[in-house]
């Protein structure tokens, strides 16, 4: 005899079960219906790869970015351009990005692999982070990918820490030799990085206000909430950081930026005093702060700060030890300064605007990309 609350809960699982295979059929159907559609006498296409689960970074907003950009450059391509969510085994399909405002429609790879075999020309843009898991997709459909004339795969390098080492993904060299990458720093836009991975390589770099943080207006010390907002990123010490602070700052909010659409962000970045990025460090939460008149924390990653000028000021600090050991006390002494607090808000905001990516800068990038004009290409080396 079955115990009837141990039936209830198989019988909700079931439905859920049921629920979820209903919507992801659904959604297949329709973004079937739409690609046919939209490119049924579609020859040459670029396709920017989403996250297969839906992810939200500020990578993924730039790829809508690019995406836009790149329509507007048909007459240099000729491609119809869309967005697909990579191959998925978990069947999480969606059909649309909801963590910030865009117009796209998401398709799926799956959808692109059935029209490669009417493509004369794909291209191919990969977050770096799928490099290794791209490999393995792209096996079961190398017959007929090889048989486009004109196929590229660019791996869209923004943070050269989680690119995938060449050997997890040279089988992809058995369907294309026309393998590439984008950085979008320059401190490793370099020959050296070039050469690393040994595929040409692209100077792409980010449009940081294409993510309309303007559109938002800055909020000085009075209009302030007392509250203290950090990155989700993961990093040692973050623990006992949020800690003290919540410790030596018991009047403060301390929130993680989590669970939120982009304009819930920015809405809570314009109210929050301070804002401490985990991540890379010269990254939209240390940026945003100053852009919406607060102050942001950081420590100096050399990688991604785009000059070394950054290593001279308040608010960055040379390793996650320090900010915890100097932190709260620093806070406390900008909570006690309403001259001070704003002056080195407007400091960094002067000094971020400074080093700033700009849309030409971007664009310029990505026309040099569709023109095939690298900045760097590898360079042979003994062992080769």
């Amino acid at each position: 005899m079955k115990i009837p609350i141990l039936v209830d809960i198989e019988r909700g699982f079931r439905k859920l079960k049921l629920y979820i295979k209903d919507r992801t059929n659904k959604v297949r159907k329709q973004q079937e219906v739409l690609f046919n559609k939209n490119f049924a006498d579609t020859k040459k296409m670029i396709v920017f790869v989403n996250f297969p689960n839906n992810e939200f970074c500020g990578g993924i907003m730039m790829m809508f970015y690019f995406a836009t950009a790149s329509r507007n450059m048909k007459n240099i391509h000729g491609c119809d351009v869309l967005h697909a969510n990579f191959f998925n085994h978990e069947a999480k399909y969606y059909l649309s990005q909801d963590n910030f405002k865009n117009d796209e429609t998401i398709y799926n790879m799956e959808l692109v692999m059935q029209k490669a075999k009417s493509l004369d020309k794909l291209i191919l843009h990969v977050p770096e982070m799928l490099a290794a898991d791209l490999a393995k997709e792209l096996k079961k459909y190398k017959k007929v990918l090889k048989n486009i004339p004109d196929f590229q795969i660019n791996f869209l390098n923004q943070n050269i820490d989680v690119f995938s080492p060449k050997e997890e993904w040279q089988s992809l060299y058995e369907i294309t030799q026309n393998i590439t990458q984008t950085t979008g720093f320059e401190r490793y836009t370099t020959q050296e990085i070039c050469n690393k991975w040994k595929i040409p390589l692209y100077y792409l770099p980010p449009f940081h206000e294409a993510n309309n943080v303007n559109d938002y207006g800055k909020k000085h010390y009075k209009e302030k909430e007392k509250l203290f907002i950090y990155s989700p990123d993961e990093k040692p010490l973050k623990a006992e950081i949020i800690a003290k602070l919540q410790k030596e700052l018991p009047d403060f909010k301390i929130q993680e930026i989590k669970g939120l659409t982009y304009e819930e962000y920015l809405k809570t970045a314009q109210r929050a005093m301070f804002e401490l990025t985990f991540g890379e460090g010269y990254d939209a939460y240390f940026v945003d702060a100053s852009l919406l008149g607060g102050i942001g924390f950081s420590v100096y990653n050399e990688r991604f700060f785009p000059s070394a000028k950054y290593k001279d000021v308040e608010t960055v600090y040379e390793s996650y030890e320090k900010i915890l050991e100097n932190l709260a006390d620093d806070v406390k002494k900008y909570i006690e300064n309403e001259d001070l607090y704003n002056e080195l808000s407007e400091k960094m905001d002067n000094l971020n605007h400074e080093f700033s990516f700009k849309p030409d800068k971007t664009l310029k990038g990505l026309e040099k990309f569709y023109k095939r004009i690298p900045t760097f290409v590898p360079e042979e080396s003994k062992n080769d």
